[in-house]
């Protein structure tokens, strides 16, 4: 298996690791948590094109990479046990969109992100690159910072109506992943370990959703479509 990103770090995350730090230190990184906010204040701000979001994951992932050594060699904790995480963050997340579409993205996203960080939660940051080429992580840690964009915007009160499309980018940034690994024969689709029962259960939520979404008009079309086409 190719390599992939240990999950992301928060801004607010790496402000609490600092915090930790003794005090002969902490002043050393005093900078380090605004100018990650900076970055993902890119996604937040004019058009979001493929070119931004690649911009800024390979600004904060390698700020992260030589930063990440400098603060855990003043800790005596490792990462994990200090910070929540984009785990947990994320779940907070889902809650904040919940009733919107987006919140199954968000978890699907999620689980990707689980399932693929699995075994190496402990891999060095400072080892961590942005590559190019088919087998790269990239879009993987697009999703990443997409969705801690979009967390930095619900931080602030954002209402997440208007942060609905930022978070489906972050969906299909992974969903472009899972298939370039499904092609490989590598299966990092949280819905295929589900049992028949939940995913039955998922199969009528999203129906409730599209029943929420679609109106009169868009049924009408769909219906109008289905008598015409050839496939039925």
């Amino acid at each position: 298996m190719s390599p992939v990103p240990a999950l992301l770090p928060t801004p607010s995350d790496i402000e609490r690791l600092i915090d930790r730090l003794p005090a002969e230190r902490r002043a050393r990184f005093h900078w380090a948590p605004e100018r990650f906010r900076r970055i993902l204040d890119r996604l937040l701000v004019g058009k979001v094109t493929p070119e931004v979001i690649q911009r800024a994951t390979a600004e904060f992932v390698q700020a992260w990479g030589s930063l990440a050594g400098d603060l855990q060699s003043g800790l005596s904790e490792n990462f994990s046990e200090v910070m929540p995480g984009l785990e947990q963050s994320l779940l907070k997340l889902m809650s904040y969109f919940q009733g919107l579409p987006a919140a199954e993205g968000i978890e699907w996203t999620l689980g990707v992100l689980k399932n693929a960080s699995r075994d190496c939660s402990q891999v060095n940051p400072k080892h961590m690159t942005v590559l190019t080429g088919i087998d790269d992580p990239m879009s993987l840690l697009e999703a990443q910072i997409i969705l801690l964009a979009v967390l930095q915007a619900a931080e602030r009160g954002i209402p997440p109506e208007r942060l609905e499309e930022l978070a489906e980018t972050a969906y299909l940034e992974a969903s472009e992943w899972v298939h370039l690994k499904a092609t490989q024969g590598i299966d990092l689709d949280p819905l295929n370990s589900l049992t028949p029962e939940q995913r039955f259960a998922k199969l009528l939520r999203y129906l409730d959703d599209l029943r929420k979404i679609l109106t009169p008009e868009d049924l009408a079309v769909m219906s109008q479509a289905r008598r015409t086409s050839p496939l039925f």
